[in-house]
């Protein structure tokens, strides 16, 4: 018995599943870059920006910038003919905004750094809390969190191209040492922002 069909490209698969060709979808690029300050992380996410905007055909790309570095790589737009249009903001709710007003729009949006957002949401978390507290507790995560996909779920689902850089934070492992005391080592790195964020761009 064949089971075997075409799938409209003249290639051959199994029929009665889905197939698609791969590269044909629709799904806007989303991408994220990561490390220590200076390690070149503004100027690579603004040289995939440009990339981005002319395979687009975009004169127009846009930043929401929360540590200066916009007007540092605005030249790299303009010698591409490309008008670069900045937000300076670490406002969590201006970034949730914004991704939800452009969320139909294939827009090229670079985001730097994404963990001031990350320390605005907490620190408007904490404030809200009666009476209000400066340090999280573990309790504190989960609201946290839920607070965090206000702009996750709009990154994830908009037809923007995102582009966010994010500071290098440290992932550490306990381990008991022959004497019996409890020793910290660094083990990895991720994304300083929500624990769960690193997982969500197409590269890292």
């Amino acid at each position: 018995m064949n089971d075997q069909g075409t799938n409209g490209q003249g290639t051959t698969a199994p029929v009665g599943l889905p197939w698609q060709v791969a590269g044909k979808g629709s799904r806007a690029f989303k991408g994220g870059l990561y490390g220590p300050t200076g390690s070149g992380k503004t100027t690579t996410a603004a040289i995939l920006a440009v990339f981005l905007c002319k395979r687009l055909k975009k004169t127009e790309a846009y930043m929401l910038d929360s540590e200066g570095g916009g007007d540092y790589v605005n030249s790299l737009f303009h010698a591409a003919g490309i008008t670069l249009n900045i937000i300076r903001t670490r406002e969590f709710g201006l970034l949730v905004q914004t991704v939800e007003s452009m969320h139909g729009r294939d827009e090229v949006l670079l985001i730097d750094s994404v963990t001031h957002f990350s320390e605005d949401a907490i620190a408007g978390y904490l404030k809200s809390r009666r009476p209000p507290r400066h340090k999280m507790e573990l309790s504190d995560f989960s609201p946290v969190y839920d607070t965090w996909k206000e702009f996750t779920q709009p990154f994830m689902s908009s037809a923007l191209n995102i582009l966010v850089c994010g500071r290098m934070g440290n992932i550490y492992t306990s381990v008991v040492n022959d004497e019996g005391k409890t020793e910290m080592f660094r083990t990895d790195s991720k994304m300083k922002a929500s624990d769960q964020f690193g997982h969500e761009p197409d590269f890292l």
